[in-house]
């Protein structure tokens, strides 16, 4: 099975290995960086936090994230504990 990134990358399963989450605080945002060992190469992905508030819910904004972002965010590689500790 494979997946297209937004970039219109097309990788198979196994070939999308994440590396490490940044975090921008105005505006809120959570860099991915991962890297596709077939293209040898390394990429980034911004998600934009702009439904975050100060009273916003964790668990929340956690699911929001993997559902909008669920081509980056396979749950069985990066954990939900992961994103709520940036």
């Amino acid at each position: 099975m494979s997946k297209t990134l937004d970039n219109c990358i097309q990788i198979q399963n196994g070939d999308y290995q994440p590396k490490k989450f940044g975090l921008t605080y105005n505006p809120p945002i959570i860099e991915l960086e991962y890297v596709i060992p077939s293209k040898n190469k390394k990429y980034k992905h911004k998600i934009k936090l702009t439904k975050l508030k100060t009273d916003s819910n964790m668990n929340d904004i956690i699911n929001y994230i993997y559902k909008k972002h669920y081509t980056y965010l396979d749950s069985k590689l990066i954990s939900a504990t992961q994103i709520e500790s940036k």
